[in-house]
């Protein structure tokens, strides 16, 4: 297998000292039983075909690399020279043109990235575990990932409770989008049943009858805390049994 250029011309030049016939035709018509020297190139199949030992011809025409088409059998050593005008890599199993790659210049020994065109101070700085990058005025920095709960405790109501299903507004607090809230509801008066529900649902969730994630008994003194989720404006709809006054806490909330 001739392994580069070089040893391809090394290769060439033994051949040609080595010939002893050259000759050309269709495949058919080489020699039946050929001498150690001869070379036969068939005309119709594009093969050369070589004969090492007497009498048995060698077909050497995979040895070569076409300039166009062709497949590679096994590794080329390039001897430190450069692959020049490789299209850019478009799909897996592509090689990729310098510009495309990620270079080893911008790399750390600890594997961090670096700004494109910046100073190596400027590079990214690789967050501990539980941390992402986070950009900042003066660059980046790692920053814990942040918790999907958040703790409120801020009332968004205090007064006498509706008896019918009533819009109750939290975008104040949980911002105009959906959410699923744990409100705490304080009774001011004789005990009567709560209940709330996304703004927009029309299912029941008020019962008399029913102690529940979203529906409960509120008295005097005493909480119930109560969960659901929020229409994507951030409000919800709730009512009582009768009318009571009571406070209503946003304990936290889910977005």
């Amino acid at each position: 297998m001739v392994t580069d250029l070089q040893d391809w011309y090394a290769w060439v030049e033994t051949i040609l000292s080595r010939i002893s016939t050259l000759d050309h035709g269709a495949f058919i018509g080489r020699a039946a039983i050929p001498n150690s020297g001869d070379c036969y190139l068939a005309t119709d199949t594009g093969q050369l075909l070589v004969c090492y030992v007497t009498p048995t011809w060698v077909d050497v025409t995979a040895a070569f690399l076409l300039l166009a088409g062709g497949a590679m059998t096994g590794d080329i050593a390039m001897g430190g020279n450069k692959v020049t005008g490789l299209g850019a890599g478009t799909v897996p199993g592509d090689s990729v043109r310098y510009e495309q790659a990620i270079k080893q210049a911008l790399l750390t020994t600890q594997g961090d990235l670096a700004i494109r065109g910046a100073l190596v101070a400027e590079r990214f700085a690789k967050p501990a575990v539980g941390q992402f990058l986070r950009a900042t005025a003066t660059g980046y920095e790692g920053a814990a990932i942040p918790s999907p709960l958040t703790i409120a405790e801020t009332e968004v109501f205090s007064g006498a409770s509706p008896i019918a299903w009533t819009d109750l507004d939290l975008s104040g607090v949980i911002g105009s989008n959906a959410a699923l809230v744990m409100l705490k509801i304080l009774g001011q008066g004789a005990t009567a049943k709560v209940a709330v529900r996304r703004n927009g649902d029309t299912d029941e969730l008020y019962d008399i009858a029913v102690e529940g994630v979203s529906c409960g008994d509120v008295t005097v003194g005493e909480f119930v805390v109560l969960m659901t989720p929020t229409h994507t404006d951030g409000t919800i709809e709730w009512r009582m049994e009768t009318s009571r006054n009571v406070t209503v806490d946003v304990m936290a909330y889910i977005k």
